[in-house]
């Protein structure tokens, strides 16, 4: 009942995906991992290897889990008010250490 409402009005309502995303284009097939990190869409290169884009998948997902970390402790040191650290910094710090983890680069992910 909901759907046929949104459908009829027009609506896109934002969506949540994460994961690998598989893309047929003729005879090739693309790869690429997607997350969400608070409101923050991310999303890698489309590549032609499944394994590398599990990697990206993994360093994406860690890194998510790092900010979900480092905002949750920030907020305890502070009260439910704020942040010790800007957002800004913890999400750099948080996906600059899940990239280096993998052994991944910015570069590598850049679509």
């Amino acid at each position: 009942r909901h759907d046929a409402k949104r459908r009829k009005i027009g609506r896109r309502w934002p969506r949540a995906i994460e994961g690998i995303t598989r893309r047929e284009h003729g005879d090739r097939v693309t790869y690429s991992a997607e997350a969400m990190i608070h409101m923050i869409r991310i999303t890698t290169a489309a590549i032609t290897s499944l394994p590398m884009a599990l990697e990206f998948h993994m360093a994406l997902a860690s890194a998510k889990q790092r900010v979900n970390v480092a905002i949750s402790l920030s907020r305890q040191n502070t009260g439910c008010l704020g942040l010790t650290a800007g957002f800004e910094d913890i999400f750099r710090e948080a996906f600059d250490s899940a990239l280096e983890e993998q052994g991944l680069t910015i570069r590598d992910m850049k679509p």
